[in-house]
This record gives structure tokens, sequence and C-alpha cells, in this order.
């Protein structure tokens, strides 16, 4: 089983992989938020070996989300 830090850089790396395909802007949002939230709880704690996780720009992946929705037609 691997440390936290780096359960979390995983989980982190398959969700901003996926999440363009999420049904709405509003859930993408959520999401991002609830690992955001768990990216800082994880950074303030000693639970493994440091990662330099950064809170996950929500701004910009909603801008993408919408971006991806205009070229697809799903606007």
């Amino acid at each position: 089983m691997a440390p936290p830090t780096l359960e979390l850089r995983r989980r982190v790396e398959r969700w901003v992989g996926s999440c363009l395909d999420l049904p709405s802007l509003e859930r993408l949002r959520d999401e991002a938020e609830a690992l955001n939230d768990e990216i800082r709880r994880i950074n303030r704690g000693h639970l493994g070996p440091l990662t330099p996780q950064p809170p996950i720009d929500v701004d910009a992946l909603c801008g993408q989300w919408r971006a991806a929705r205009v070229a697809s037609g799903d606007d």
C-alpha cells in the first residue's frame, strides 16, 4: 500500500485526465473542490513522503470544460 500522499497524487492525476467528460460544470467544480480539500489536508499533515501536489486550478479546468463543450457542439 502506497503512502497517502502518493495515493492522492495518483487520484488527482486520474481525475484530471477524465474530468472534462463530467456531465456538468457544477459537478466538475464540486469534485475539484473536494479534491482540493483533501490535498490541503494531506499537505498539512505528515502522512508519508512529501508530495508537491498543488491544489487544482478549478477556474482553469472550468474553462477547459467549457471549451471542450463548444468544440464538440454540446454547448
